[in-house]
Parts: structure tokens; C-alpha cells; sequence
């Protein structure tokens, strides 16, 4: 699983943090609407309903904002509810390998939806699993 959050990017096969951003303002508007809207859609569907990655920060770009979102996982990557408010409002560029994932994931005509329905299951049978039995 690969992390991807406002501020690093987290590749669990080497456990290290990598900064995302080195100045955050130099990739407000970088993506064209299209793909902030092709990326946010995404995030959206496969965001966490269960509120268990919820942000609670300060918008970095205008701290009277407090961001309330939820972030999500795919099964390969893992986002924060920041980075899905900053790609859909300022149009914030993520890492290029996530973005060449998404891009892919949206044009191979898979059904998304039932892909994060049988995502969200699964995640609930592994909890399940987890729990001992009372």
C-alpha cells in the first residue's frame, strides 16, 4: 500500500517518507480542470464512509478554513481527505505515478463503483477477523 497524504508520499516497500511538496503554492492550479475533476471524482468514489481517515487541518493555502474530509484507499494507494480538498479546490498536482494510476484505473472502463463496494466489504471482513470473539 503507498500513502500518499498534503504533505509526503510514503512507498511501504521502503518505509520512507518522501516530501510531496517542497513549496506547496508552486502546485496550486497545476492541473488543468479536466484532470482535478478526473482525480477528485476518483478520490470521491473511493473515499472512506466510515470517516475512519478524516482530516481535521487548517486549509494550508487559507487557514480560516478547516477541512473537514474524509480520505480514502483503492487497494494500492491510501489518501488523505487533505490532498482530495486540495486537488479539487486549488487543483493541487499528487505524485505523477498516482495520477498515471488514476488516469488509468477511469479509462479502463472498469466499474469503479463496485470495485470500492467489493473494496469496502472486504476491508469489513478483514475487521471482522480481527475482532475477538465475545
Amino acid at each position: 500500500m503507498k500513502i500518499v497524504d498534503c504533505l509526503n508520499y510514503c512507498d511501504f516497500t521502503d518505509w520512507r517518507y518522501q516530501p510531496l511538496f517542497d513549496d506547496l503554492s508552486d502546485h496550486v492550479g497545476v492541473l488543468s480542470v479536466e484532470e482535478a475533476k478526473m482525480i477528485s471524482t476518483y478520490m470521491e468514489i473511493f473515499r472512506d464512509k466510515e470517516g475512519i481517515w478524516m482530516s481535521y487541518p487548517d486549509d494550508p493555502l487559507d487557514n480560516s478554513i478547516n477541512v473537514e474530509r474524509n480520505g480514502g484507499e483503492d487497494g494500492l494507494y491510501e489518501w488523505s481527505g487533505l490532498l482530495h480538498y486540495l486537488v479539487e479546490k486549488y487543483r493541487v498536482d499528487p505524485p505523477g505515478e498516482f495520477r498515471e494510476h488514476v488516469a488509468t484505473q477511469v479509462t479502463s472502463g472498469a466499474d469503479l463503483q463496485t470495485q470500492a463496494e467489493k473494496l469496502i466489504i472486504l476491508k469489513l471482513e478483514r475487521a471482522k477477523k480481527r475482532r475477538p470473539p465475545r
